[in-house]
């Protein structure tokens, strides 16, 4: 029985929001579905669902939900903006950008709707463009992780080399506040890793993924800022910089974790797949 109080789709709904906080995904859609076939006009349960999907990087499944809800409900944009990054992370270019263009017309303030906006312009090699949307956004405040992250992408890749030392330094500084507050937080390590292998910092980008690695759950889908990952991305990207920094023995040992952890990876080298 739901701890929230009964057989009824209210509970299981709370249930479900629980299990999404805890990271518990499956069983946030366990719950989720128990309150749809309780009550099958309960939108709110529909766009959750789509958001969990989302976490887990089945972005089809999501995009299927979330449109759902969209159409049921025009008016609620945090669903629209939640089915433009669905769409965006299945590669749908044109209906995320068009998603994202007409939350921004209606709530210029929206810093998920302008932030999808610099995603757009960076997948579509408008990296100027990009740049200059990025660097706005923290002139209105919202200097969170992803946009610095993005900011210094797009900046390195349009060559705006003079903008990267302050957006490296504004990120690690949030990373690191994080970290402080939880060491054992297998996200904040994996996102500075992928910050150090951007500047060009191997060292560091190996040791905060292996110790991303380390603390993950082999069961977890992780997400942050719009970056979906698993421990088999984390070993991915650990094996990966090893290799780049020519400690092949290590590197195996990366992959080796990763074949046994799923042998059928896409993310295995073709020869370590070949092998499993």
């Amino acid at each position: 029985m739901p701890v929230f109080g009964g057989d009824n789709a209210d509970s299981y709904f709370d249930e479900g929001v629980t299990a999404g906080m805890k990271g518990d995904l499956p069983r946030a859609i366990e719950f989720f579905e128990k309150c749809i076939r309780l009550d099958s006009s309960n939108s709110g349960a529909y766009h959750q669902l789509g958001k969990v999907y989302a976490r887990m990087g089945k972005f089809p499944k999501a995009i299927a939900f979330l449109s759902q809800v969209a159409a049921a409900k025009p008016n609620l944009l945090p669903a629209r903006i939640d089915l433009a990054f669905a769409h965006l992370n299945a590669g749908n270019l044109a209906p995320a950008r068009d998603l994202f263009v007409q939350a921004a017309a209606e709530k210029p303030d929206n810093a998920r709707a302008r932030l999808g906006m610099v995603h757009c312009a960076y997948a579509e090699k408008q990296y100027e463009a990009a740049v200059i949307m990025a660097q706005d956004m923290l002139l209105t405040g919202a200097a969170n992780f992803g946009v610095l992250y993005l900011l210094a992408r797009a900046a390195k890749a349009a060559g705006r080399v003079e903008l990267l030392p302050e957006a490296f330094e504004r990120a690690d500084k949030l990373l690191q506040k994080s970290l402080e507050s939880n060491e054992d937080h297998a996200v904040g390590y994996y996102l500075r890793g992928l910050l150090n292998l951007l500047r060009g910092d191997l060292e560091k980008a190996e040791e905060n993924f292996a110790l991303a690695a380390e603390k993950a759950d082999s069961a977890q889908h992780y997400s942050a800022y719009e970056e979906h990952f698993t421990l088999a991305d984390m070993l991915a990207q650990l094996a990966q910089t090893r290799e780049a920094r020519g400690r092949m023995s290590d590197a195996k040992a990366a992959w080796d974790r990763l074949r046994a952890l799923d042998p059928e990876s896409p993310l295995l080298p073709a020869a370590e797949a070949s092998n499993s």
